[in-house]
């Protein structure tokens, strides 16, 4: 930590953040030495320590754009063991409805994790403990898988990308991964910039290793492009590694509602006097990325969707659906329907006369007026075939293994 002296005089630390240029490929030394400017691996691990490290399992791909890069997880891995860590665990609980097992497997983390004596976790099957959040005005308590809890030191492992609900998601959304579906569902209902933050008051990573070697920008978190920036960024603090991040893809962290919510509420540095960084000049790797779209009528030319009260599961549930249907050349189909997700009282008026689908659990006192698909949030293996049939399925068990992953 730096010294910052305010104008009264008070002395406070300044986070650090270090930046780091992956070179020729070499993740590991990149890895290395951005933890090693900001006081070195045996700073946060210890001999005889039981390490989590949580990376961002988003979808069962090895597209390397999306999820955490495995050479990064390896990397972080070998430290902690020349660390001296009794056990290294790689833990995860993907999105509802991804199966992090295999998500595991298809990014390849599972390989690189099980050859350097690794264990894999999925977090959706271990024990959960409810933790009060005293400071919590959308979230009273959250559900936080044990293994967690018992960890001597928790490594966040981000990916740096756009997300069209809270502009970026890196150190501080990754946290989400580590809470029971039940409390994600309650998240998105809640509210989910606000919650993001609340969560972040009784989680406290140890260390955040953010993967930016090749990140995403447009339609995050999932169905964004892929761009390269070849950069690790390292820090203890998660709001202060947020801000950087959103500087290095070109948005003011200011306009960000969830960082806005989290320094609000104490959760580290923010503003760029309060952060120190070290290794590369923030100038120098500064790149615009393309943000999320702001509406999705505009970006998807189509005038039949409402989502104006929904939460952030169905509106990427809603994403995926309409970029399934871009992909396979067939998006005119939607144009049959009118789309409705999130919480309502009245149907839309320029809905009348229109094939109304109702997407999501929250549209169910509706679900007499037009096609009703349940879920919080729908399952993308009954909301796809529903679409392209329209009309409801009894056995699409067929297409889950397409669409889940």
């Amino acid at each position: 930590m730096g010294i910052l002296i305010n104008s009264l005089g008070v002395i406070r630390l300044r986070s650090i953040v270090s930046i780091v240029k992956v070179i020729n490929g070499y993740v590991y030394e990149a890895v290395s030495k951005a933890i090693d400017l900001i006081g070195g691996i045996s700073k946060y691990v210890g001999k005889g320590d039981r390490v989590v490290v949580k990376p961002n399992l988003t979808r069962a791909t090895n597209k390397p754009h999306i999820c955490t890069s495995p050479e990064v997880v390896a990397a972080v891995i070998k430290l902690c063991n020349d660390a001296g860590a009794k056990e290294v665990i790689v833990a995860e609980s993907s999105p509802i409805g991804v199966d992090t097992e295999k998500a595991f497997e298809i990014s390849g983390i599972k390989s690189v994790a099980t050859k350097m004596g690794a264990r894999i976790l999925d977090l959706r099957k271990c024990r959960f403990v409810k933790i009060p959040i005293p400071r919590g005005k959308v979230l009273r308590e959250v559900e936080i898988a044990e293994p967690i809890l018992n960890a001597d030191a928790l490594i966040n492992v981000p990916k740096m990308k756009t997300h069209y609900g809270c502009t970026i998601t890196c150190a501080l959304k990754n946290m989400k991964g580590v809470i029971s579906d039940l409390s994600k569902r309650i998240m998105h209902r809640a509210g989910i910039k606000r919650a993001i933050a609340e969560l972040n008051t009784v989680i406290k990573p140890t260390l955040t290793i953010v993967d930016g070697i090749i990140c995403m920008e447009g339609l995050g978190p999932v169905d964004g492009d892929p761009i390269r920036m070849d950069l690790v960024i390292a820090g203890e603090d998660p709001l202060a590694i947020d801000s950087i991040c959103a500087r290095v893809m070109g948005f003011n962290p200011e306009e960000i509602e969830v960082l806005r919510y989290a320094y609000e509420l104490g959760i580290g540095a923010f503003k760029p006097h309060e952060i120190e960084v070290v290794g590369e000049e923030l100038e120098r790797v500064v790149r615009r990325f393309k943000p999320p779209p702001s509406d999705l009528r505009e970006y998807f030319k189509l005038a039949g969707i409402y989502v104006k009260n929904a939460c952030s599961g169905c509106i990427s549930t809603l994403i995926i659906i309409l970029n399934t249907f871009k992909e396979e050349g067939i998006l005119d189909k939607i144009k049959e329907y009118y789309i409705v997700t999130g919480s309502i009282n009245n149907i839309p008026k320029d809905a009348e006369g229109r094939k109304i689908v109702l997407l999501g659990n929250c549209t169910s006192k509706f679900k007499s007026l037009g096609l009703f698909i349940p879920g919080c949030p729908p399952r993308l293996g009954l909301a796809i075939p529903v679409l392209k049939m329209g009309r409801l399925v009894d056995k699409y068990e067929v297409y889950l293994e397409k669409y889940y992953t």
